[in-house]
This record gives C-alpha cells, structure tokens and sequence, in this order.
C-alpha cells in the first residue's frame, strides 16, 4: 500500500529509513541561528540538540536549507507563542469537533483524530485556525512518553474523510496544516492514517502532495472504505478506535481543554 494507491504495497526508500542527522552541523548551524536571533532566544530551548537533530533530518543534513527552515520555525515561534495559547483562542474551531486527541498508539505515539464531515472551515478564520493546530502540536509533544529518545517522540495522526465535502474545504487552511507539522514541528509525524478515502481525499492528496517533502510523503498510508481495521488494529487496537469507524469504543473522544497545556501534563500510556 503506498500513499497513492491504497491497494498496492507499502514502500520507503533507503535514503528514507537510513538518514541519520549530521551531529557535526549541529553546533556550526547553532551559532548561525544565535547570531541571526541573538537575545530573542532567552534561554535558547529553540536551538537545543533535539530540535537542530529534526530540522537537519527534514533538510537531508543540507545546513544551508536548514538554517533557513529553522530561522523561520523559530521566527514563527517567537511571534505566535504557540505555547501560551488556549482553547478560548480557537473556540469555535473547537466546537466542531474536528481534531481531537484520540489516545496512543501500541508503540506509544499520542493520536490526533480528523473527522473530515465536521468540517466547516468556512465558520471561523485563518488565524483560529492556526491556532487550534499549533495548540495540538504543542499539547501532542506533551503527551510523548518522555523516557524515549527525541527522535522517537511522534504523532500519529488519524484522519476519516468518510462525508467530507468538497464544498466546505478550504484549501489555504489545509495548506497552513501541512506547513505547520511539516516545517514548524519537522519530524514529529510517525504515521498518518486517511480512511474512508474518496474523489474528494484523491483531489486534496494530489494538493498537499506539492507542499510536502518524501519523508513525510512516505509516512501517510491511504486507505478507502474498507480494508484498514486490520491496519488500525494493529497499530492502535480496536477498543481504541470508535465505532463509526468500525472499532469498539463507542464513547466519543472529548473536545480540546485547557488542561492539555499543564506542564505536568506527561505520558500516561
């Protein structure tokens, strides 16, 4: 099964599965950033080790790439302050329902559930928008196992399109979703799942498709209608998975809450 064609074989390529960061670039683009940032980065948390490792990785170890895609992720973080943002900055996004935190995988990665038919972009703006998906990145990270290395600290993102409208999609903030989690927060996607692909998913796949390098590319797994329980029950479990997706929990995962941005708010897999 590749990300085109759901009924084929999953493939990585070797580049893919064999990059490894360039550790000796790591202090070299360090200094770089700090000269480019100086005193805005008070306690330089976003230029540790970990962070410079993902960036290097997303930018096949290229430090000129690199230090442009980190300039700008810490630029963007230093002006949205993704990490002091609330529930009530994206409220009526949230009302809908449509991203919620869904549990951990088997392998403990942390699940973001899409349910593309509650989607109704059209009832708030850009700007919630952004917001909504930078609190679930930063609440997601919160909820990694933290005894596992950096490089294993991921998202499992879960996405049905089963009733999504082709009307009601707004392709600039789907363009904002792939920039955030693929150049904001590089290298924190594990796995992405689409069930209940159609027309409208092949049309959207083929849009995102152009803003997204091959390693994130090769992590997006496709499936239509049928054929993905099996996948889901050996990647989540089926008592994880709710029923209008075919598994057995029949409670519906909550809504997005304040208590998700507790600094003690840790791993409970």
């Amino acid at each position: 099964m590749t990300v085109n064609d759901p009924n084929a074989d999953a493939t990585t390529t070797a580049d893919d599965t064999e990059l490894t960061a360039d550790e000796s670039l790591i202090e070299p683009l360090r200094e770089k950033l700090l000269d480019e940032f100086g005193t805005q980065l008070v306690d330089k948390k976003e230029v540790g080790d970990d962070d410079l490792k993902r960036y290097l990785l997303a930018r096949q170890n290229n430090i000129d790439k690199t230090y442009e895609m980190a300039k700008d992720a810490i630029q963007w973080r230093l002006e949205k302050k993704p990490e002091a943002i609330r529930v009530s900055d994206f409220s009526t996004a949230n009302e809908q329902g449509v991203h919620r935190f869904a549990g951990y995988a088997k392998n403990g990665w942390p699940i973001i559930l899409i349910t593309g038919r509650l989607w109704d972009p059209s009832e708030y703006s850009m700007e919630e928008y952004v917001n909504m998906i930078a609190f679930l990145m930063e609440t997601n990270i919160k909820r990694m196992d933290p005894s596992i290395p950096d490089s294993n600290k991921k998202h499992f993102i879960l996405m049905d399109m089963k009733g999504m409208s082709h009307l009601k999609s707004d392709l600039k903030k789907i363009r904002q979703f792939v920039k955030i989690v693929a150049d904001y927060y590089p290298e924190r996607l594990g796995l992405s799942v689409v069930v209940n692909a159609d027309a409208v998913t092949d049309y959207l796949w083929k849009f995102c498709k152009m803003f997204m390098d091959q390693r994130t590319i090769n992590k997006v797994q496709i499936f239509r209608a049928d054929g993905y329980l099996d996948f889901l029950d050996e990647h989540i479990g089926l008592e994880n998975v709710t029923t209008d997706l075919g598994g057995k929990r029949t409670e519906e995962w909550p809504l997005l809450s304040d208590e998700d941005t507790q600094d003690d708010y840790m791993w409970a897999g």
